[in-house]
């Protein structure tokens, strides 16, 4: 009986996807449907030569947090009375020394000078006493001088008290108090929004840490990262290391494509944009008609930083993992800057000089070893080599090859079922000796 031409070219189809399922099914792929219109591609592959280079070579680490700034006072009245003004506002530039309210300093001007005037009739007696008295007389004369100069002092100083002052240059970020209220409780209505562009946040009366002080000042000319590791990345931070501090900004995106898989194949025989290099990878079975996620962006001018502090006691939270603070130093600033700003901090977690190195992605596997394609005088032959530490895009070569030497770096584009017409947003993992 002869066989209808359709019937045979389904079976044979059939066949294919049978094949392909079998051998992907290790790598966590499920092929179950492929229209017409999604035929295989073949890989696009750009090659490039690129010299072994001598130089040195860095580890980084990327890290996100806030910024705070470097200075912050809270500051209250020493003295308690009733606030007869107050000459700032949120927002406001203030200099070291500047008066910023100041309360009714009547009754500490009257202490001041019932102790000096207490003081003068000690020091009187003193004076009696040194030149006919006994020597026991003489001692408790003196103790009493000597008291009573401490009271004076004290109330010298509550009386200057009076006057709220800035103890650096900065920024007014929250009042609390108003004229007419009584020092020590910030329950007036003075309490005032943060300015538009002023270098700092707050609303309805509170500062950035939540501080119900009289007046909050901050310095917005030096700034912190507050941030947070968790512990697979705390082993590789230390104090003194350097970074690279930016302003970071995340924006929302939307993968609308649609297709047969939700990833791609990976790498080997079907490596395409999507998969990538590698051998195995994770994704659905199922069409997705797109994804949303978050792109995050660094915006101004990179400032050097310094790694202050990293904290060794973690904190946690229902549902997630331990995080362990860490705060780095920022030199200068940048406009945009502003409290609880996110930023973004790339630190250099080890430097190391002198080293061989060439592109990650000229490195391939062949028979269990890493090698690499050597271009010279026109021709090429593949050479084994003993690779290190990997920097990022380069590798370091122990041996194999010397500096200046040529070699091929081919960088795969769209096609295959890892993009293209089978194109998604699967991951995958790079097998042993393969290019990132």
């Amino acid at each position: 009986m002869t066989e209808h031409p359709g019937r045979a070219r389904r079976r044979a189809i059939a066949g294919v996807v049978a094949v392909v399922v079998a051998a992907s099914a290790g790598a966590g792929w499920y092929l179950t449907h492929r229209s017409d219109d999604q035929a295989q591609t073949a890989a696009q592959t750009t090659t490039t030569l690129q010299a072994a280079t001598v130089g040195t070579v860095s580890q980084t680490l990327t890290i996100s947090g806030t910024f705070a700034p470097a200075q912050e006072a809270d500051l209250d009245f020493a003295s308690s009375g009733t606030i007869t003004a107050v000459d700032v506002a949120v927002g406001d530039k203030v200099t070291k020394g500047q008066v910023l309210a100041t309360i009714d300093d009547t009754d500490l001007a009257a202490a001041l000078a019932d102790a000096k005037n207490t003081l003068s009739t000690a020091q009187e007696n003193l004076e009696s006493v040194q030149s006919s008295g006994t020597s026991t007389q003489i001692a408790a004369a003196k103790a009493t001088v000597a008291s009573d100069a401490s009271k004076v002092s004290q109330a010298r100083k509550a009386l200057a008290a009076a006057s709220l002052t800035a103890p650096f240059s900065g920024t007014v970020a929250t009042v609390n108090i108003a004229a007419g209220d009584t020092s020590g409780s910030s329950s007036g209505g003075g309490a005032t929004a943060g300015a538009s562009g002023s270098g700092v946040q707050s609303a309805g009366g509170s500062s950035s840490s939540g501080s119900t002080s009289a007046i909050v000042l901050v310095d917005t000319t030096s700034w912190t990262v507050n941030a947070s590791v968790s512990s697979a990345d705390l082993a590789q931070l230390a104090k003194g290391q350097n970074a690279q501090v930016s302003i970071s900004t995340a924006t929302s995106s939307t993968n609308s494509r649609s297709g047969a898989f939700a990833g791609g194949f990976g790498g080997g025989n079907f490596g395409g944009a999507a998969g990538g290099n590698g051998g195995s990878g994770a994704g659905s079975s199922l069409a997705s008609s797109g994804s949303s996620g978050s792109t995050t962006t660094t915006t101004g001018t990179a400032l050097p930083g310094t790694v202050k502090s990293v904290g060794i006691v973690g904190t946690t939270s229902t549902g997630s993992t331990a995080t362990f603070p860490v705060v780095i130093t920022v030199s200068g600033t940048e406009s945009g800057i502003y409290v609880g700003t996110s930023a973004s901090v790339v630190v250099t977690t080890k430097a190391v000089n002198n080293v061989l190195s060439v592109p990650t992605q000229a490195i391939s596997t062949a028979d269990g070893k890493s090698v690499v394609t050597v271009s010279q005088e026109g021709h090429t032959k593949q050479v084994a080599v003993t690779t290190g530490s990997v920097y990022g895009t380069r590798t370091q070569v122990l041996s194999g090859i010397s500096a200046g030497q040529m070699v091929q770096v081919t960088s795969r584009g769209p096609g295959g079922f890892g993009g293209g017409s089978f194109g998604g947003t699967g991951t995958s993992a790079r097998p042993a000796g393969q290019p990132q």
